[in-house]
């Protein structure tokens, strides 16, 4: 959805307010967003990248900053959480790739039974059944 504003005012307060409800959104999940991601993830309004970071490094109401990171206030232990995931993810994915090759090697049934049981229902069936 984009939002068309008149003035500059309006595209200014619009954009702010969708830039708040996204970073509270990523709060839910502890998670701080850099600027690309706020500029992504916007809800409501389309700005560019430009736009969405002349209004973070101009403060917009109830966010902080740490480095890179965009977060609502009081919560500056985000971006060390995010960087814990992080470092966690990375230590993680040989072994899930591992795994993922192991599961990849498993013979696959192709739905077999799907057939039959379809066979099965449509052999009952009358012209106003529901199948």
């Amino acid at each position: 959805m984009t939002v068309l504003m008149d003035n500059r005012a309006d595209t200014y307060t619009a954009v702010s307010a969708a830039i708040l409800r996204a970073v509270a959104y990523a709060d839910v999940f502890d998670y701080p967003l850099r600027p690309p991601e706020v500029q992504r993830y916007l809800v409501g309004v389309q700005a560019s990248l430009p736009c969405v970071c002349a209004i973070l490094d101009a403060g917009c109401t109830g966010l902080m900053r740490d480095g890179d990171f965009v977060m609502l206030e009081g919560r500056a232990q985000l971006p060390e959480i995010r960087r814990r995931r992080a470092n966690y993810a990375a230590r993680m994915q040989p072994r899930a790739l591992a795994y993922a090759r192991r599961i990849a090697r498993l013979p696959l049934c192709e739905w077999s039974a799907l057939p039959a049981r379809s066979r099965l229902a449509t052999s009952r069936a009358t012209p106003t059944s529901i199948i």
